[in-house]
């Protein structure tokens, strides 16, 4: 998808934000790809709620898995309207807000601060996500997802009001041209985190139906057991 992108944008000669920018081709992706982990997510509550449905309230982990779906469907509602970015504008608004290195980030300091939510979240409910993680396929792939993240996070405050290009060029026609194209690459490393987590969470939920095959395996053999 990415290469599909970026080709149209150098082989039709076109202005590659048109793809890249929001609502635009890569950005319909990503909502995408958030919906489905949202669906992974989901997919796994009900495994973990047949699977514990003797348990109620919070000592169920299906909660846990239906706060998570309920989170990248927010995301998703995030990327396509772009709620932090609308939010930076109303806080600058309603404080008066002057624009200076801190305060013209504060949609960048949004989406870190959804990040480290994750990790938060990740932390707090670790007694449920350790039955997950000790498979060191799904820990690579959540380590990995949350590298792209910070990475995406670490390139959209370099890029901002082209600080780092300027040290780069003078020209303002090159300058303008980088600019485009590097606020356009900055959205790859997202697109990579979300892959990261769709595998991640494919996992989990593999991971969660055999743990729902050997509760029922011994279910049943205590049953044969107690007949025995």
């Amino acid at each position: 998808m990415i290469a599909t992108a970026i080709g149209r944008a150098i082989l039709l000669d076109r202005n590659p934000l048109r793809y890249f920018d929001e609502r635009g081709f890569i950005t319909c992706f990503s909502v995408v790809q958030l919906l489905f982990i949202a669906y992974l997510c989901w997919k796994i509550s009900i495994i973990r709620g047949h699977q514990h449905s003797s348990l109620r309230g919070w000592k169920n982990p299906s909660r846990v898995w239906q706060i998570m779906t309920g989170g990248f469907i927010f995301l998703a509602l995030d990327e396509y309207f772009g709620i932090h970015e609308n939010t930076d504008v109303s806080l600058h608004k309603l404080f008066n807000l002057n624009e200076n290195g801190l305060t013209s980030r504060i949609d960048d300091f949004l989406i870190l601060f959804y990040a480290i939510i994750g990790l938060f979240f990740l932390r707090t409910f670790k007694n449920e996500f350790q039955k997950f993680t000790k498979f060191n396929a799904v820990y690579r792939w959540f380590f990995t997802g949350f590298s792209m993240c910070f990475l995406t996070i670490l390139l959209d405050m370099l890029s901002h009001k082209r600080q780092l290009l300027h040290l780069m060029v003078e020209d303002y026609e090159k300058l303008k041209i980088m600019d485009t194209w590097f606020k356009s690459i900055e959205e790859i490393p997202k697109i990579f985190a979300e892959g990261a987590f769709i595998i991640a969470f494919y996992y989990c939920l593999i991971i969660a139906k055999k743990l729902l095959w050997e509760r029922q395996k011994e279910r049943e053999n205590k049953k044969i057991s107690y007949f025995k």
